[in-house]
């Protein structure tokens, strides 16, 4: 019997580059897809099969399969909170797996599949969680 393999969804998300509306707004959103990073060093998320949105490189950050309590996707640089407290989704090359990073006490906590997390922010809207 061949076992069942097992699906992934393999997509980012990235900000767009700021452009401004006739009033000088700055007009920058959430794309999601494919990720493209160039040689010169700037990033696009190729949003579906032939448009592709440049973004700021810094802002780009992965779906890690999962979702919180209200059914949102999970980015990494997310801030979740939980009943363990409240941390940034960063992924670990050390353990090969994601993590909160817990912006009050500095410490790395196993991201775990349970049903009470929430998104409360991400690090490139909330720069006082990444700077945390």
């Amino acid at each position: 019997m061949i076992p069942e393999v097992k699906k992934h969804t393999i997509k980012f998300r990235g900000k767009t580059i700021a452009y401004f509306d006739e009033f000088g707004y700055p007009t920058d959103s959430w794309v999601y897809g494919y990720y493209r990073l160039f040689n010169d060093g700037s990033a696009c998320i190729m949003t579906d099969g032939t448009s592709m949105e440049e973004v700021v490189p810094e802002s780009v950050g992965q779906f890690i399969g999962m979702l919180d309590k209200f059914g949102r996707e999970i980015y990494e640089g997310d801030v979740i909170e939980n009943n363990f407290g409240k941390g940034v989704v960063v992924f670990s090359d050390e353990f090969a797996q994601w993590l909160l990073e817990d912006v009050d006490e500095g410490f790395d906590i196993p991201f775990c599949k349970e049903n009470r997390r929430k998104i409360v922010g991400n690090v490139f809207d909330n720069k006082e969680m990444e700077e945390a």
